[in-house]
Protein backbone atom coordinates (compact mmCIF):
# COMPACT_ATOMS: atom_id res chain seq x y z
CA UNK A 1 0.00 0.00 0.00
CA UNK A 2 1.40 3.47 -1.29
CA UNK A 3 1.93 6.21 1.58
CA UNK A 4 -0.55 8.65 1.40
CA UNK A 5 3.11 11.47 1.49
CA UNK A 6 4.46 9.39 -1.37
CA UNK A 7 1.09 9.73 -3.47
CA UNK A 8 1.26 13.47 -2.84
CA UNK A 9 4.91 13.60 -3.85
CA UNK A 10 4.11 11.74 -7.57
CA UNK A 11 1.57 14.64 -8.34
CA UNK A 12 3.62 17.12 -7.02
CA UNK A 13 6.76 16.14 -8.92
CA UNK A 14 4.57 15.35 -12.13
CA UNK A 15 3.36 19.18 -11.17
CA UNK A 16 7.01 20.68 -11.03
CA UNK A 17 7.73 18.45 -14.26
CA UNK A 18 5.31 20.17 -16.76
CA UNK A 19 5.35 23.51 -15.30
CA UNK A 20 9.32 23.58 -15.47
CA UNK A 21 9.72 26.56 -17.27
CA UNK A 22 6.38 27.77 -18.46
CA UNK A 23 4.74 28.58 -15.16
CA UNK A 24 6.58 29.90 -12.46
CA UNK A 25 3.01 30.32 -9.80
CA UNK A 26 3.05 26.35 -10.87
CA UNK A 27 6.66 25.65 -10.44
CA UNK A 28 6.34 27.40 -6.85
CA UNK A 29 3.08 25.78 -5.90
CA UNK A 30 4.17 22.18 -6.49
CA UNK A 31 7.87 22.66 -4.76
CA UNK A 32 5.83 24.39 -1.53
CA UNK A 33 3.83 20.96 -2.11
CA UNK A 34 6.96 19.02 -2.22
CA UNK A 35 8.26 20.55 1.04
CA UNK A 36 5.16 20.03 2.96
CA UNK A 37 4.99 16.92 3.10
CA UNK A 38 8.71 16.40 3.36
CA UNK A 39 8.35 15.80 7.69
CA UNK A 40 6.49 13.10 6.60
CA UNK A 41 9.03 11.55 4.19
CA UNK A 42 11.85 11.98 6.90
CA UNK A 43 9.67 10.30 9.62
CA UNK A 44 9.10 7.58 7.44
CA UNK A 45 12.76 7.53 6.31
CA UNK A 46 13.93 7.61 10.43
CA UNK A 47 11.26 5.49 10.75
CA UNK A 48 12.01 2.74 8.77
CA UNK A 49 16.03 2.89 9.72
CA UNK A 50 17.10 3.35 6.11
CA UNK A 51 20.68 4.31 6.13
CA UNK A 52 22.68 6.77 4.38
CA UNK A 53 26.01 5.45 1.76
CA UNK A 54 29.01 7.29 3.00
CA UNK A 55 29.05 9.57 -0.01
CA UNK A 56 25.48 10.79 0.41
CA UNK A 57 26.62 11.61 4.44
CA UNK A 58 29.40 13.45 2.77
CA UNK A 59 27.69 15.53 -0.09
CA UNK A 60 24.81 17.02 3.05
CA UNK A 61 27.41 17.69 5.44
CA UNK A 62 29.67 19.45 2.65
CA UNK A 63 26.13 21.31 1.77
CA UNK A 64 25.55 21.82 5.63
CA UNK A 65 29.05 23.26 5.73
CA UNK A 66 28.38 25.90 2.63
CA UNK A 67 25.11 27.13 4.05
CA UNK A 68 26.95 27.75 7.95
CA UNK A 69 30.13 29.35 6.09
CA UNK A 70 27.63 31.63 4.29
CA UNK A 71 26.01 32.28 7.89
CA UNK A 72 29.10 32.94 9.25
CA UNK A 73 30.40 35.10 6.99
CA UNK A 74 27.66 37.68 6.33
CA UNK A 75 27.29 37.83 10.18
CA UNK A 76 31.49 38.92 10.75
CA UNK A 77 30.87 41.29 8.14
CA UNK A 78 28.58 42.86 10.86
CA UNK A 79 25.26 41.80 8.82
CA UNK A 80 22.48 41.56 11.29
CA UNK A 81 20.26 37.94 11.63
CA UNK A 82 17.73 38.91 9.89
CA UNK A 83 19.33 40.46 6.98
CA UNK A 84 21.72 37.65 7.17
CA UNK A 85 18.93 34.99 7.45
CA UNK A 86 17.04 36.55 4.23
CA UNK A 87 20.36 36.56 2.32
CA UNK A 88 20.85 32.76 3.22
CA UNK A 89 17.35 31.75 2.27
CA UNK A 90 17.73 33.77 -1.57
CA UNK A 91 21.30 32.56 -2.08
CA UNK A 92 21.42 29.15 -0.85
CA UNK A 93 17.54 27.81 -0.94
CA UNK A 94 18.67 25.53 -3.64
CA UNK A 95 20.62 24.26 -1.48
CA UNK A 96 18.40 24.15 1.20
CA UNK A 97 16.01 22.45 -0.74
CA UNK A 98 18.38 19.03 -1.20
CA UNK A 99 18.54 18.77 2.72
CA UNK A 100 14.93 19.35 3.22
CA UNK A 101 13.98 17.15 0.00
CA UNK A 102 16.01 14.29 0.90
CA UNK A 103 14.02 11.94 2.42
CA UNK A 104 11.43 12.59 -0.17
CA UNK A 105 13.41 11.65 -3.03
CA UNK A 106 15.12 8.69 -0.95
CA UNK A 107 12.28 6.81 -2.18
CA UNK A 108 12.95 5.32 -5.45
CA UNK A 109 9.45 5.10 -6.79
CA UNK A 110 9.41 9.06 -6.59
CA UNK A 111 12.62 9.73 -7.52
CA UNK A 112 12.07 7.51 -10.95
CA UNK A 113 8.86 9.16 -11.96
CA UNK A 114 10.61 12.72 -10.71
CA UNK A 115 13.13 11.71 -13.33
CA UNK A 116 10.64 10.36 -15.92
CA UNK A 117 8.50 13.22 -15.62
CA UNK A 118 11.21 16.03 -16.39
CA UNK A 119 12.70 14.04 -19.10
CA UNK A 120 9.73 14.31 -20.95
CA UNK A 121 9.17 17.39 -19.54
CA UNK A 122 12.16 18.87 -21.34
CA UNK A 123 11.88 16.88 -24.20
CA UNK A 124 8.61 18.11 -25.41
CA UNK A 125 9.85 21.63 -24.67
CA UNK A 126 12.89 21.54 -26.72
CA UNK A 127 10.74 19.37 -29.52
CA UNK A 128 8.20 22.41 -29.95
CA UNK A 129 10.62 24.84 -29.73
CA UNK A 130 13.28 23.52 -32.47
CA UNK A 131 10.17 23.02 -34.81
CA UNK A 132 8.22 26.12 -34.37
CA UNK A 133 11.64 27.68 -34.90
CA UNK A 134 12.67 25.82 -38.10
CA UNK A 135 8.95 26.52 -39.71
CA UNK A 136 9.81 29.90 -38.69
CA UNK A 137 6.19 30.69 -36.38
CA UNK A 138 9.06 31.70 -33.94
CA UNK A 139 11.64 34.13 -34.88
CA UNK A 140 15.16 33.46 -34.11
CA UNK A 141 16.28 33.84 -30.45
CA UNK A 142 13.44 34.04 -28.78
CA UNK A 143 11.07 30.95 -27.75
CA UNK A 144 7.21 29.67 -27.96
CA UNK A 145 6.23 30.25 -24.73
CA UNK A 146 7.12 34.21 -25.11
CA UNK A 147 3.84 36.09 -24.48
CA UNK A 148 2.00 32.69 -24.48
CA UNK A 149 -0.25 32.40 -21.36
CA UNK A 150 2.32 34.40 -19.51
CA UNK A 151 4.94 31.87 -19.89
CA UNK A 152 7.84 34.02 -20.39
CA UNK A 153 10.69 32.08 -18.65
CA UNK A 154 11.31 29.50 -20.58
CA UNK A 155 14.72 30.51 -21.14
CA UNK A 156 15.94 30.38 -17.48
CA UNK A 157 18.18 27.90 -17.74
CA UNK A 158 16.99 26.15 -20.33
CA UNK A 159 20.02 25.22 -22.27
CA UNK A 160 20.99 23.73 -19.19
CA UNK A 161 18.88 21.86 -18.87
CA UNK A 162 18.83 20.46 -22.55
CA UNK A 163 22.42 20.18 -21.84
CA UNK A 164 21.95 17.80 -19.04
CA UNK A 165 19.47 15.75 -20.12
CA UNK A 166 21.58 15.22 -23.27
CA UNK A 167 24.77 13.98 -20.82
CA UNK A 168 22.18 11.12 -18.86
CA UNK A 169 20.73 9.72 -21.93
CA UNK A 170 24.71 9.47 -23.14
CA UNK A 171 25.23 7.62 -19.72
CA UNK A 172 22.34 5.71 -20.44
CA UNK A 173 23.40 4.66 -23.68
CA UNK A 174 27.00 3.90 -22.27
CA UNK A 175 25.72 1.34 -19.57
CA UNK A 176 22.68 0.04 -22.29
CA UNK A 177 24.02 0.02 -25.41
CA UNK A 178 20.79 -1.80 -26.54
CA UNK A 179 19.01 0.91 -26.50
CA UNK A 180 20.58 2.60 -29.48
CA UNK A 181 18.55 4.54 -31.28
CA UNK A 182 15.71 5.04 -28.79
CA UNK A 183 18.46 7.15 -26.92
CA UNK A 184 20.54 8.24 -29.88
CA UNK A 185 16.95 10.37 -31.54
CA UNK A 186 16.40 12.11 -28.11
CA UNK A 187 20.02 13.54 -27.99
CA UNK A 188 20.11 14.28 -31.36
CA UNK A 189 16.96 16.41 -31.50
CA UNK A 190 18.09 17.84 -28.26
CA UNK A 191 21.77 19.37 -29.41
CA UNK A 192 20.00 20.43 -32.50
CA UNK A 193 17.13 22.39 -30.56
CA UNK A 194 20.28 23.82 -28.07
CA UNK A 195 21.73 24.52 -31.51
CA UNK A 196 19.37 26.06 -33.51
CA UNK A 197 16.79 27.20 -31.06
CA UNK A 198 18.36 28.62 -27.97
CA UNK A 199 18.72 31.86 -27.59
CA UNK A 200 21.31 31.58 -24.45
CA UNK A 201 24.82 30.74 -25.15
CA UNK A 202 25.05 28.97 -21.67
CA UNK A 203 24.22 25.68 -22.96
CA UNK A 204 26.47 26.23 -26.19
CA UNK A 205 29.49 26.62 -23.25
CA UNK A 206 28.66 23.77 -21.14
CA UNK A 207 28.15 21.01 -24.26
CA UNK A 208 31.57 22.32 -25.38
Amino acid sequence: MTKLHVRFALVFVVIFAMALFTSVAATNLAVLGLVSIAPFAWREFRRTQETMESAAKVFLSLIVAICAWDLFTNLYAGFDLISTLKALLHDMRTLGFVLVLWAVFANPYVARVAFWAICASVLALASVNLFATLAGRVPQGEYFTTGFMHMSHLSHMYGQALVGLIFVLAQMWLVRPSLSWRVAMPIALLVLSLLLASERRTGWLMLA
